[in-house]
C-alpha cells in the first residue's frame, strides 16, 4: 500500500506537468516564484510519502529517499514538459522538485512518531 501511495502521487504530478500551458488550474492571484513554491509544495507531498514508503528510520535515509523521488520524477516531468504545447523545461523547476521533495521527506521523518 506505501508504494502504491508513490505511485500515485508520482503519477498525479507527472499528469500535472503534462498539461499544455493554459490548461493548469488558475489560483487567482500572482506572485513572483508562485510556480517554484507550486513545484517544492506537490513534490514535498511525494518525498513525504517516498520517506514513509521506504520506513525512513534515519535522518540521511530520508534525505536520500526524498531527493532520490524529487529528481527522478522531476527529471522525468522536466524531459517531457518540452513535448507538451507552450511549454518547457526547466532547471530550475527541477531544482525547486528536488529541494521540496527533499524538506517533504525530512519534514516526514521529523514528525514521525518514535519507536
Amino acid at each position: 500500500m506505501r508504494w502504491l501511495a508513490v505511485t500515485f502521487t508520482a503519477a498525479a504530478l507527472l499528469f500535472l506537468g503534462d498539461q499544455p500551458a493554459g490548461k493548469l488550474p488558475d489560483p487567482g492571484f500572482s506572485f513572483p516564484g508562485l510556480d517554484k513554491l507550486a513545484h517544492a509544495l506537490g513534490y514535498g507531498v511525494l518525498g513525504a510519502v517516498t520517506a514513509w514508503a521506504a520506513r525512513s528510520a534515519s535522518w540521511t535515509r530520508a534525505l536520500l529517499v526524498g531527493v532520490a523521488a524529487g529528481l527522478l520524477v522531476g527529471a522525468l516531468d522536466e524531459w517531457n514538459q518540452q513535448f507538451s504545447p507552450g511549454r518547457s523545461a526547466d532547471a530550475w523547476d527541477l531544482l525547486a522538485d528536488v529541494v521540496g521533495s527533499a524538506a517533504g521527506a525530512l519534514v516526514f521523518r521529523w514528525r514521525r512518531p518514535r519507536s
